[in-house]
């Protein structure tokens, strides 16, 4: 071994140290209630469909996905702020339209922060109906979320008097034809700040994969599958605070990507329909 090989391995040894250290002693842990639900697909009617954050029982915010074949033909997704819960309150981040009788919820990347910080919040326009998409047949769309992919939305809701921020992750096709919601979260420490994406992944969940090798060569990582990974499989890689910083869609038996981080220990998810694999990465 060369010199330059004993001192990557010696830097990979500081940062895993560190990271267990930090892990154990529970500063870098947020407290993140993750869900990763079947996938919910509206299509073809109107649906409703409901998102207990808190699981206290009640809905604190609910999905519409509305269709209209009579004139004037339309299809359109709201978020609907008072489906039974703290409905005072409960609320997303978007901007109002011109005439301000309509509120747009945004379509967050990954890793945009979700808190206290951001001043567009809003939940009582157009009683409690935020227009995510609307598009008419014969012309004419509004909201943010048309053609998304993997996006975010950012909520506000009550939780016994406190505050607490999370996020839905969805799809929307170009038309409107389908909408997907994939999964949800929320910070369960009352009135702290998250990102978009953000979840509790940490180093003790780490699985050391046998049908899959990963290889490090100059910044550029590379993921080398003894079968192509289905359709749908992700790659995601996050800090140790748990905060989403890039993710990727699996295509072909060998994945590569530049991590573009600074030095230090990241963390590996690899999704697999019913899989999940979670490996260290320490960049010198």
């Amino acid at each position: 071994m060369g010199p330059n090989e004993q001192e990557l391995d010696a830097r990979l040894g500081r940062y895993a140290a560190l990271a267990a250290s930090l892990l154990a002693s529970g500063q870098i842990q947020a407290q993140i209630v993750h869900r990763d639900i079947e996938d919910v697909t509206f299509s073809g009617q109107t649906q409703r469909h409901g998102i207990d954050f808190d699981e206290d029982g009640q809905d604190d915010f609910a999905l519409d996905y509305l269709v209209q074949d009579q004139t004037p033909a339309y299809v359109g997704l709201r978020l609907f702020t008072k489906p039974g819960d703290n409905v005072e309150f409960n609320s997303a981040l978007g901007s109002l339209s011109a005439s301000g009788s309509y509120f747009y919820p945004f379509a967050l990347d990954a890793g945009q922060p979700i808190g206290s910080q951001q001043a567009a919040w809003r939940g009582d326009v157009n009683n409690g109906n935020l227009t995510m998409m609307w598009s008419y047949l014969a012309g004419g769309t509004y909201g943010n979320w048309m053609g998304t992919n993997s996006k975010y939305l950012g909520v506000r809701f009550k939780k016994q008097g406190a505050t607490h921020y999370g996020w839905m992750r969805l799809d929307v096709e170009e038309d409107g034809s389908s909408v997907t919601l994939y999964e949800w979260a929320y910070n369960a420490a009352a009135g702290e700040a998250m990102f978009a994406g953000q979840q509790n992944v940490t180093a003790s969940q780490e699985v050391q994969s046998k049908d899959f090798w990963l290889a490090q060569h100059d910044g550029r990582l590379e993921l080398n599958f003894l079968q192509v990974p289905a359709p749908g499989s992700m790659l995601r890689v996050f800090n140790l605070a748990g905060q989403l910083l890039l993710e990727e869609e699996l295509r072909g038996q060998a994945h590569a990507l530049e991590l573009r981080q600074p030095a230090g220990m990241y963390l590996l998810q690899v999704r697999r329909e019913q899989r999940v694999d979670v490996l260290r990465v320490g960049l010198p």
